[in-house]
C-alpha cells in the first residue's frame, strides 16, 4: 500500500491488480470516496514510480507510459504516437562464420525453430517481461547454431490470437505442428511465411484480425558440401 497526503489524497492498493481510493468532500453529504480499479487486463504492469514532484509514472505492457499529477488529477497516457518507443524488443545476432544465433526476449512471442525433424520453441532462461514492467529485470541471451536447411520463425502475438468465427485461437501448438510438417530445407523463406500465414487467416475464416500478424522467417542455406552458407 501507498499514502500519499496531498491536497487531493490518493490511497494505492496493490496486489495482482491496483486498486486507486480517492478521498474527497462533498459539500452536503460529507466525506465522498471515489473509487477506480485498474488491472493488467488494462494493460497494467507493476511498475509505478513517483517522482520528485509528485508525479505518479504507471508502466504498461504494451500499452505506453501513464502519467498522473496528484495535486490536480490531471492524467495522460503517452504512446508511440508520442514518439514512445515499444517496450517490446527481440534481438537477434548471427555470426555468418559459424552460424550461431544470439538472441534475448523481452516481451514477444517466443520463434519457432526448425533443425532437421526437430522443432522447438527457443526459451529464455531468463525474464521475457516487456521492458519496464517490473523494476530489477534480468534479461538472459542464448545462443543456437543453425545448420543448412534450419529455419527460425519469429511472429507477433496477433498470429497465435487470431480467432475462428467460434471464439477459438489459433495458438501456438498449430503453428509448431505446422512447421514440423513442411521440408524446409526445400522451401524459401518467403515459401514458409506465407504458408504460416494462410493457415493462420484459414483458421480466422476470413474475419478480420484483431491484431497484426507479423511474421518473419530466418533460413539458413547449404553449401555444396552440406554446410551452412547463412
Amino acid at each position: 500500500m501507498m499514502r500519499l497526503d496531498r491536497p487531493r489524497p490518493w490511497t494505492w492498493l496493490r496486489s495482482a491488480s491496483l486498486l486507486c481510493l480517492t478521498v474527497g468532500v462533498a459539500a452536503a453529504a460529507g466525506p465522498r470516496i471515489d473509487f477506480d480499479r485498474l488491472s493488467t487486463d488494462e494493460g497494467l504492469s507493476e511498475s509505478i514510480v513517483e517522482d520528485g514532484s509528485g508525479i505518479l509514472w504507471v508502466g504498461a505492457f504494451e500499452g505506453g507510459l501513464n502519467r498522473l499529477d496528484q495535486a490536480t488529477g490531471g492524467f495522460r497516457r503517452y504512446t508511440a504516437r508520442d514518439g514512445l518507443a515499444s517496450d517490446s524488443v527481440y534481438a537477434m545476432v548471427l555470426d555468418p562464420a559459424t552460424g550461431d544465433l544470439t538472441f534475448v526476449n523481452a516481451g514477444l512471442c517466443e520463434p519457432l525453430m526448425k533443425s532437421g525433424a526437430g522443432v522447438e520453441y527457443l526459451t529464455s532462461s531468463g525474464s521475457t517481461l516487456p521492458l519496464g514492467a517490473r523494476a530489477g529485470t534480468s534479461y538472459e541471451r542464448r545462443t543456437v547454431r543453425l545448420a543448412g536447411g534450419d529455419a527460425i520463425v519469429v511472429f507477433s502475438d496477433g498470429v497465435p490470437e487470431a480467432q475462428s468465427h467460434s471464439g477459438g485461437q489459433y495458438g501456438y501448438d498449430r503453428p509448431r505442428d505446422l512447421l514440423a510438417r513442411l521440408d524446409v530445407s526445400a522451401l524459401s523463406a518467403e515459401s514458409i511465411r506465407d504458408t504460416l500465414i494462410r493457415d493462420a487467416r484459414h483458421f480466422s475464416g476470413g474475419s478480420h484480425p484483431s491484431d497484426d500478424m507479423t511474421l518473419v522467417v530466418i533460413r539458413s542455406t547449404a553449401n555444396p558440401d552440406g554446410s551452412a552458407a547463412h
